[in-house]
């Protein structure tokens, strides 16, 4: 895949320094416009440097692979290719590129929708876990969802995801006043936003095949919620390169 380094710099920014692309091609030619359902399989790819490219696109290239490659490094893909035979720039490769990056665009703008289509469920709502006010509990509807999301990290075994503690300063503050009006409510809320992330944390671990440093926690943060629950979000990374 090397070899196609001059359209991956120019379209994505990235060289790529080894591996292995297999295509099916299936298309038809019909006055002069190429079209085609075509399957793309990618063995074991390992971007290289950065390149400056004012075409390049914006994307977290390493999230997409670890998103889409299996425990065997493969990514299995089908693409529909189109073009023109007339165009004086038309060039295999350049569409190839294209098309293998609106497929990398979808995936890294909505990851949690890609892991869900990995788990043949609709995921849209995974990257968040709700809370009660005031309460650090995994309520059963959110421990099925965890379930769901421990097991997509164990599918892809470059995929890391953070917890970002996270506490609502009205809903949760009058929710711990109304519990204990002489506590010091701002060291429960602290303690509180930990809790929910430990929580969440732990049930990750406990429910997949995820050892603890592929699921960490963040910086917390104050949410402005509905009143009724608390969003404790989670995001998807990939593993720090050494």
């Amino acid at each position: 895949m090397n070899r196609l380094t001059p359209y991956s710099g120019k379209f994505a920014g990235r060289t790529v320094d080894s591996g292995k692309l297999s295509v099916d091609l299936e298309y038809k030619l019909k006055q002069r416009q190429l079209a085609g359902e075509n399957k793309f399989v990618i063995h074991k790819i390992t971007l290289g440097e950065r390149v400056d490219s004012r075409e390049a696109l914006n994307l977290p290239l390493d999230l997409a692979i670890a998103l889409l490659e299996d425990s065997n490094g493969v990514i299995d893909i089908d693409l529909p290719i189109t073009g023109s035979l007339d165009d004086p720039q038309f060039s295999y490769g350049k569409i190839i590129w294209k098309a293998i990056f609106n497929v990398l665009e979808k995936v890294v703008t909505a990851p949690f929708r890609a892991i869900g289509k990995l788990l043949g469920i609709s995921a849209d709502k995974f990257e968040a876990i709700g809370f009660d006010p005031g309460s650090a509990a995994l309520a059963p509807p959110e421990l099925e969802k965890l379930k769901f999301v421990a097991d997509a990290p164990a599918r892809r075994p470059a995929l890391v995801l953070q917890v970002v503690p996270a506490i609502d300063a009205a809903a949760d503050r009058a929710a711990l006043q109304e519990l204990a009006t002489r506590r010091d409510v701002a060291a429960e809320l602290a303690a509180l936003a930990a809790a929910r992330a430990q929580a969440i944390r732990a049930r990750l671990i406990e429910a997949g095949a995820l050892d603890r440093s592929r699921v960490t926690v963040g910086d917390a943060v104050k949410i402005a919620g509905g009143g009724t629950s608390v969003a404790v979000t989670m995001t998807l990374g990939t593993r720090s390169r050494q």
